[in-house]
């Protein structure tokens, strides 16, 4: 065309050298999801989280069908039915019937003195205890505390954990131990001085 020849070299095809673009599909959201799980950086707390929120539904149903009282119910003297239980007794594997339990909150009262003369508990060392024993000035003595004297004795546990035990405690700065003697101490009164009538409790 117009004279001019085309070299013999020059090619036709495109060039080898541009850069071919592809299109990369993205992965499933539940592939991408299943590897996120897998890395040690992902919490644990929730994966327990998610678990648990994944076996309650189920979990609940076989509870409530196991459950010997019927939902809602009606019992004499309250107005309103029961709509949920929150618990109720065990059965027996082998006789089927209900077992009747009960907490022995002075054997309990009795373990947790023993427990906060020697090791602490709930974060709270022995150290109040012994320095409150050593002052002297409360009815709680050496004995009490480093010989434990009578392990089982409701009344020295009770002297454990006295008003002037938490009131000593406050007064030098103990201020954990003070709580956890008060909380101690109003929970064995709840249990062991008389309640309030079923029907009204709930």
């Amino acid at each position: 065309m117009f004279g001019v020849e085309v070299p013999s070299t020059v090619s036709t095809k495109p060039s080898q050298s541009r850069t071919r673009t592809e299109l990369k599909n993205p992965l499933p959201l539940k592939t991408i999801s299943k590897r996120m799980i897998q890395t040690k950086a992902y919490p644990k707390a929730n994966l327990r989280i998610g678990y648990s929120a994944y076996l309650f539904e189920k979990r609940l149903r076989e509870w409530q069908n196991e459950s010997p009282f019927p939902c809602p119910a009606k019992i004499e003297g309250i107005c309103e039915d029961i709509k949920y239980w929150f618990s109720y007794q065990e059965k027996s594997t082998m006789t089927k019937r209900l077992l009747t339990k009960s907490i022995d909150c002075s054997h309990n009262l009795t373990h947790l003195r023993v427990r906060t003369s020697r090791k602490g508990i709930c974060g709270v060392s022995s150290l109040a205890w012994h320095k409150c024993a050593k002052s002297n000035e409360t009815r709680l003595t050496l004995p009490f505390v480093e010989d434990l004297i009578d392990k089982q004795s409701v009344a020295n546990a009770r002297t454990h954990f006295s008003q002037e035990v938490e009131d000593w405690m406050k007064k030098n700065e103990y201020i954990k131990a003070s709580d956890l003697t008060r909380l101690i101490r109003n929970w064995y009164e709840a249990s062991d001085n008389p309640g309030i009538p079923a029907a009204q409790r709930i």
